[in-house]
């Protein structure tokens, strides 16, 4: 996986995509040595989650006013898939800045994974189950799958994940979020949805 994000331009919102079409396609997740700094890794999975038709926010990750933190996005890895039917419906799942996240399903921090046991809780906050947001500027788009048997598989690196800086990550400041959104979706089409970031 090193090796292709490595080979592949960084787009405009300073993210590396990775992708694959096959079901064999998984991405690793490689911890370098990381910023002294940092306080934290932490890691969310949505998994399974069948389409809407209409608009919905399946993820947000938000660093609340007053955490006293700043919040680097490093991962985001989705993957979906159709198993019966069809999906005519192409519109892209859209990865957006956000602010003022409310409302749908707050997760405790035992939902959230730690990439290691000594260090500080995290003070991102994820949301799913469609928490209103408001949606900014778009950093990276993943394709949905149309056909029965068909999966997408696509992974965003921050290009400062790659070295264990945070340099070049896509930061989150207090009061800023994260937003996984597809505008007009398909009910045969199922979602999968992992971020992974740090905390200093």
């Amino acid at each position: 996986m090193a090796s292709n994000s490595s080979t592949i331009p960084v787009n405009d919102a300073g993210l590396v995509p990775v992708s694959s079409t096959s079901a064999a396609f998984a991405p690793t997740f490689v911890t370098t040595v990381p910023n002294p700094n940092l306080l934290g890794i932490y890691s969310f999975v949505l998994n399974d989650v069948i389409g809407t038709v209409a608009s919905n926010n399946y993820l947000a990750l938000f660093n609340p006013v007053g955490s006293g933190k700043t919040v680097f996005a490093f991962y985001a890895y989705v993957f979906a898939y159709v198993t019966g039917g069809s999906s005519m419906t192409k519109n892209s799942m859209i990865l957006s800045r956000a602010s003022n996240v409310v409302g749908g399903t707050l997760h405790p921090q035992s939902d959230i994974g730690v990439n290691d046991t000594d260090m500080a809780l995290p003070v991102g906050q994820v949301y799913t189950g469609n928490p209103t947001v408001t949606a900014g500027s778009k950093l990276f788009a993943f394709p949905p799958p149309t056909v029965s048997g068909d999966d997408v598989n696509v992974l965003a690196v921050s290009p400062g994940s790659l070295d264990g800086a945070v340099t070049g990550a896509v930061s989150l400041k207090e009061g800023q979020g994260l937003v996984f959104n597809v505008a007009i979706g398909n009910t045969n089409q199922t979602w999968n949805i992992n971020v992974v970031w740090g905390e200093m």
